[in-house]
């Protein structure tokens, strides 16, 4: 399975539908939980099946009433939830002149009405629609757009790009977008929090950084042995939870009110053995932000006996020796 979706219904919370699709497929699923039923959705009468064309991203609608299709060749598609009737269809591309033959949608997501989503292609471009599939504003980043997504909470659209770095745009303006920069690797995830003050990001560098949004500053940083591919919170926003590439494990993060830190599950090394051991697995860095009103600090805490490497950091206590 390439990627889900889930459908709550908002009178019965117990009634949930699932859409998926399959890697390079030309069908939807829909599994009905509350009836146990399961069909497919044949998109192969819209798709051109001359030019080879599958599904590429699947979104739906805020208020779980429509979804969008969209291919590899650039065609968007919305259909109404669950039956699958087709609303209206119309295509996304870079004209020659740009220089873009081969442009695919490497991201698509939704605001928080539903009235309007963002599109953005291989070759850089991002561009705001309205759900008549009429495109209005674009911007154009001159980087491949790896990743999309709308926060609902802020308002702001934001996409990682092919130099591993996060822009965040205004719909408003759609112009001047705001750069976070600081990733060694490509970025799977991001997500904003705490109220809209905060950023998280995810990348392929074995690490998580924490943003402040309003100072474009990285203020904390997390450290894994492997790549972290996605990230989410829970809904009081007090723990984060990750997956990895190259384990089956999923890290439990512990939000504190000053600071984050490793809250050492067991499925994140299955070669940590003893208790001592595992207790030593916190990872925690902090860059120049205030832990509490004595100590600022700067350094990394691994798994004990994992790197042969020292590590040198400074902590200024009151009446006392550095």
């Amino acid at each position: 399975i390439e990627q889900i979706e889930a459908i709550r219904d908002f009178f019965d919370f117990k009634k949930i539908t699932l859409v998926f699709h399959f890697f390079h497929s030309e069908k939807l699923w829909v599994w009905e939980t509350d009836k146990k039923t399961l069909y497919p959705i044949f998109l192969k009468n819209y798709f051109d099946s001359k030019k080879k064309e599958k599904i590429s991203f699947l979104v739906i609608s805020p208020k779980g009433t429509s979804f969008l299709i969209c291919s590899s060749k650039g065609s968007i598609f919305s259909m109404r939830v669950p039956d699958g009737d087709l609303i209206n269809k119309s295509n996304f591309h870079c004209t020659p002149k740009e220089g873009c033959v081969t442009c695919q949608i490497t991201g698509c997501d939704f605001d928080e009405t539903g009235n309007f989503f963002a599109i953005g292609c291989s070759y850089g471009f991002v561009e705001l629609w309205n759900i008549q599939l009429k495109p209005k504003k674009r911007l154009w980043i001159e980087k491949k757009i790896l990743g999309l997504k709308w926060d609902l909470k802020s308002d702001l659209i934001m996409f990682s790009c092919k130099d591993h770095s996060l822009y965040l745009v205004f719909p408003e303006n759609f112009s001047a977008p705001r750069v976070f920069r600081g990733h060694s690797g490509p970025l799977n995830d991001f997500r904003i929090f705490g109220s809209s003050t905060f950023l998280a990001t995810a990348s392929m560098d074995c690490s998580v950084k924490i943003w402040e949004l309003s100072k474009n500053f990285c203020i904390d940083t997390l450290v894994n042995k492997y790549p972290t591919i996605a990230l989410n919170f829970d809904q009081n926003e007090t723990c984060l939870v990750s997956t990895h590439r190259n384990t089956t494990g999923v890290g439990v993060w512990k939000i504190n009110d000053s600071f984050w830190y490793c809250n050492s599950g067991k499925s994140l090394e299955k070669a940590r053995k003893s208790k001592k051991e595992e207790e030593t697995f916190s990872i925690f860095s902090n860059y120049g932000r205030e832990i509490s009103s004595q100590i600022k600090s700067m350094g990394f805490l691994f798994k004990k006996n994992s790197y042969n490497k020292l590590f040198l950091y400074e902590k200024e206590l009151p009446n006392s020796e550095n």
